[in-house]
C-alpha cells in the first residue's frame, strides 16, 4: 500500500486524496501557541536572573564578616606581641564604597570594571573580586567591647536607578568574641 504518493497537478497526495502538508491555519496556530510560551517563559527566565544575580552579595558579604572576626581576633594577638600587655582588639578601618564609580557607567551593562581592591581595609578583610556587579563598603567603630561594623553591598543590577542595598552587622559578644548578624537587612532586594 502507497501512503503518498506524487500527482502531477496535485502535488503530494496521502491515502484519503488530500493534499499532505501545512495550511497557513496550521502555521499560526503553531506560531500562536510559540508565542505563549515566549510570553510565559521570558518574564520567569527574567526573574529568574534578576534573583540569581541578588544572591551573588550574599556569600561575598559572609566573606567580609568572616575575615572582619579574623581580623579582630588577630588584632588582640598582634598589639599583645608588640606591646607586651593586653592590645586594644578593633576591626579593620573604615573604607570607601569600592568602586567609586557606578557599575553602570560606561557601557558596562551592570558589570563593574576596573576595580582596585588593592587597600589596606580589602587586604585586612582579605576581599578581592574579579567580576561582579555590587560596590562594596566596610564600616568600622570602636574598640574592644565596643567594637562594631557594617559590612553593605550597593547594586544596581538593571542600571534602572534603583539600588540593591544588603548590609550585615557585627560586634562583640558579652564573651569578647567578635559575631555578625545572621539575617541580611536588604533594602529593594533584587530590585
Amino acid at each position: 500500500m502507497v501512503l503518498a504518493e506524487r500527482s502531477r497537478d496535485r502535488g503530494l497526495v496521502g491515502l484519503l486524496g488530500h493534499v499532505a502538508g501545512f495550511t497557513l491555519l496550521d502555521l499560526l496556530v503553531t506560531v500562536c501557541i510559540l508565542a505563549l510560551f515566549a510570553s510565559v517563559a521570558v518574564p520567569a527566565f527574567r526573574r529568574y536572573s534578576r534573583r540569581t544575580r541578588a544572591q551573588m552579595a550574599l556569600p561575598r558579604l559572609q566573606r567580609m564578616c568572616d575575615g572582619a572576626r579574623s581580623y579582630y581576633e588577630e588584632s588582640g594577638r598582634l598589639a599583645r606581641s608588640l606591646a607586651g600587655r593586653d592590645g586594644a582588639k578593633r576591626f579593620p578601618e573604615s573604607t570607601a564604597v569600592t568602586p567609586t564609580r557606578r557599575c553602570c557607567e560606561a557601557g558596562s551593562k551592570g558589570r563593574c570594571l576596573g576595580t582596585d581592591w588593592d587597600q589596606p581595609t580589602w587586604r585586612a578583610l582579605g576581599f578581592d573580586l574579579r567580576s561582579h556587579r555590587y560596590r562594596y563598603q566596610f564600616l568600622s567603630s570602636g574598640l574592644g567591647p565596643k567594637a562594631r561594623f557594617t559590612a553593605r553591598a550597593l547594586g544596581d543590577l538593571d542600571c534602572d536607578g534603583v539600588q540593591s542595598t544588603y548590609e550585615r552587622i557585627g560586634w562583640v559578644d558579652g564573651s569578647g568574641r567578635p559575631r555578625a548578624s545572621v539575617v541580611v537587612h536588604a533594602v529593594a532586594p533584587g530590585e
